[in-house]
């Protein structure tokens, strides 16, 4: 029975429902603070406040001056219609024009002070009756250096008045007060608001008659706020809580909460004011820097966010996000020098603190400036540090997966009715047996360098010439599925081909016809990705295959250059065969597979492959020309004529049909005398002729014969 009532009390804590769900994926990098969803704490503890806060509580407020911000007898619905959604900027510059007024109102009693011989009265006491109501005619305003000030002597000396001092003396003593009407509204408005949705209208209500009442009080607005963020009307909420940092401008969290909701509201300015608002209160907050840089490059100001991550390089030079960041823009802005320069003085007094993003990309720079000694120098130096990281993070993923294993196995005792005690042990023995599965794993395949390091590596080395040691380097990537390394791919194949012709390398028959190989290989093994199984990599690899084939590798030297040749026409048909195979409707798979029989000396076949007459009009006009071209290397000119005049007979009807469609004002305009020819549009069929150099002649001629016709309508204008 009681291991029933155990049962029934575990049951009866976590239900049926009660899963263990999976590890939560790692936290983003740090941006703005984030309020939470409801933000009932929040209210909550106004609510505790709101009422407690009477004539006699005083705060020491550094920015108290905010009693006509809305301007006199405006509500705050006015308000913000008057203002748009430019509210706050309205607010703050109001605020600005407020405190420059009481700055220069301050200066000018403390002239009329020092007139009246009252220059050690720090506290105003001992200003007579007479000489304050005679400065009050002067300017009712000083009535607000009088506030605080008492009839009894403070304790203390008392210190010189000047700008500054009597808003640290006398004004300190004012007190920010909330009426208890006032206060009162606000504390049930916040109590309304910690009961649900179903208060949210009483609650406005109340907020907005307490705003009525003091119009600069920025808890009201914060509310305000909250309730309309949940209520999803993001727009209203960014405008109140808005109003309310400005009105506290020296809340830090305020502008951070702003900040992140005005980058959900897809607005970064904004978001950049409100960090720029939270900066000037903790200038030491990285963070806050790393988020207005990142900011800055998102709307496209380079130099703005360069500022941000040098700032933030002198503060903290041994972190490695900031140094790459950096490097970036430098490299984003030209100056690769610079760039290069930043890491290498990171790897430099710092090599423990580099990452394997950093390293990368310095050696992407150095090869970049065909420095691939210091290159291979860069990687081969920071190889332990590189794998003891990559260790470290396969031990991480692991953990994570033993956890997962865990949770799945704890997930499936629940379905089955079993007792919390058997759902932990189920738990805790799927984890460790999929750990020390995972173990011996590692064990068998140590940890190495990431595989862009790899590659970079055995690129560099290929353009030492130190071709063995590149090629055990590049081999490690064919193991890997090329879907998710085809950038790498790309990339290894690109430097074999290349220093398999370059003339600046000293590289041998056998090597050339290896690197040849290992480049055909890798872009053949692209095909497997769609984006590049097009004409592009077509050509490359069937570029490949000749190169391969009529350079040979030097163990037949009595093999011919024609047999050569003919052996690698052959092979290059065999390889379009396969790719007509794959797409067998596709007009640029048949013709690089006509050309490729033509150089083969199958014309027939090639002519099979190429769309009738009709239908050359409906191609693009770079593959009509090439169409055209073929019937012209295997018809000669009659079989060339025979599909070239229908098409342009269509063509000069098309173009005449367009010249007589257009005003006749303006043709005249254009054909003064009618001898001045219109020039052909970008779409004109005749462009479709430029096949030879005696079409590029005539194309010479004609432009001159134009020159020569305007010249003649220059001379008739000035006769």
């Amino acid at each position: 029975e009681e291991d029933d009532e155990d049962e029934g009390e575990d049951e009866g804590e976590e239900g049926d429902d009660a899963r263990m769900m999976p590890p939560p994926p790692p936290r983003a990098p740090r941006g703005p603070g984030v309020p939470s969803s409801s933000g009932r704490d929040y209210a909550a503890a106004l609510a505790g406040r709101g009422t407690g806060r009477d004539g006699d509580e005083s705060e020491e407020d550094e920015e108290d001056e905010n009693e006509e911000l809305f301007g006199d007898g405006a509500d705050l619905e006015t308000y913000l219609a008057d203002a748009g959604p430019n509210s706050y900027n309205i607010l703050a510059d109001r605020r600005r024009k407020a405190l420059k007024q009481r700055h220069e109102e301050e200066d000018a009693f403390n002239r009329e002070l020092k007139v009246k011989g009252y220059e050690n009265s720090q506290d105003l006491i001992d200003v007579t009756e007479v000489d304050k109501l005679e400065l009050l005619a002067k300017n009712p305003n000083y009535a607000m250096f009088f506030q605080g000030s008492g009839t009894q002597p403070t304790a203390g000396p008392r210190g010189k008045i000047g700008r500054g001092k009597v808003r640290r003396g006398v004004r300190r003593t004012r007190r920010r007060v909330i009426s208890a009407e006032a206060a009162k509204k606000l504390g049930e408005a916040n109590l309304l608001f910690t009961q649900g949705e179903a208060q949210y209208p009483r609650a406005i209500e109340l907020l907005t008659e307490v705003i009525r009442l003091i119009p600069n009080e920025p808890d009201a607005y914060a509310t305000l706020g909250t309730i309309y963020s949940e209520l999803k009307n993001d727009k209203k909420a960014l405008d109140f809580l808005m109003i309310s940092a400005h009105l506290e401008p020296g809340n830090k969290e305020k502008w951070n909460n702003l900040a992140e909701m005005s980058i959900r509201l897809n607005n970064p300015r904004q978001a950049l004011y409100c960090l720029g608002q939270a900066l000037r209160l903790d200038p030491d907050d990285h963070d806050n820097r790393w988020d207005q840089a990142r900011l800055y490059v998102d709307i496209g100001e380079p130099k703005r966010a360069l500022e941000q991550f040098q700032n933030l390089r002198e503060r903290i030079p041994d972190n490695p996000e900031v140094a790459v960041e950096l490097a970036k823009m430098h490299y984003q802005m030209g100056n690769p020098d610079l760039a290069e320069k930043t890491l290498d003085e990171l790897m430099a007094a710092h090599p423990s603190r580099a990452d394997a993003t950093l390293v990368n990309i310095l050696a992407e720079l150095k090869m970049d400036r065909r420095e691939f000694d210091q290159t291979v120098r860069l990687i081969e130096s920071s190889r332990e540090h590189m794998r003891s990281l990559s260790a470290r993070q396969r031990e991480a993923e692991h953990a994570k997966m033993a956890d997962m294993a865990g949770a799945t196995a704890f997930n499936a005792a629940i379905d089955e009715g079993k007792k919390k005690t058997d759902r932990d042990d189920a738990f805790a023995r799927a984890k460790a047996e999929t750990a020390a599965k995972l173990a011996t794993e590692r064990e068998a395949n140590p940890a190495d360098i990431p595989l862009d390091l790899t590659t970079r590596l055995g690129m560099s080395l290929l353009y030492l010439g130190r071709f063995d040691e590149a090629y055990s380097q590049l081999e490690k990537i064919k193991e890997e599925d090329v879907e998710s390394y085809d950038d790498l791919y790309m990339d290894a194949a690109e430097t074999c081909w290349a220093v398999a012709n370059l003339a600046d390398v000293s590289v041998s028959r056998l090597d050339s016809h290896r690197l040849v190989t290992q480049a055909e290989f890798m872009w053949t093994k692209l095909l497997d990705v769609q984006k590049y199984d097009d004409e592009p990599m077509w050509s490359k690899i069937a570029e490949c295959i000749r190169v391969r084939i009529e350079r040979g590798d030097g163990r037949d030297p009595t093999a011919s250059a024609a047999s050569l040749r003919r052996r690698a026409a052959e092979a290059v048909v065999k390889f379009y065969r396969t790719v007509l195979a794959r797409h067998p409707d596709s007009i640029r798979a048949k013709i690089p597979l006509a050309e490729a029989l033509i150089a083969a000396d199958m014309d027939e076949e090639a002519v099979e492959m190429l769309p009738a007459a009709s239908d050359l009009d409906d191609l693009d006009k770079s593959v009509a020309l090439r169409i055209l071209d073929i019937h012209r290397q295997t018809g000669g000119d009659d079989d060339f004529l025979k599909y070239t005049l229908p098409l342009a007979r269509q063509s000069l009807e098309e173009f005449k049909d367009k010249e007589e469609a257009k005003p006749a004002k303006a043709k005249a305009k254009k054909t003064k005398g009618g001898r001045k020819r219109k020039k052909a549009d970008k779409d004109d069929a005749s462009d479709l002729f430029n096949l030879g150099p005696q079409s590029r002649r005539r194309k010479a001629v004609r432009v001159e014969e134009d020159e020569d016709d305007e010249d003649e309508d220059e001379e008739d204008e000035e006769d």
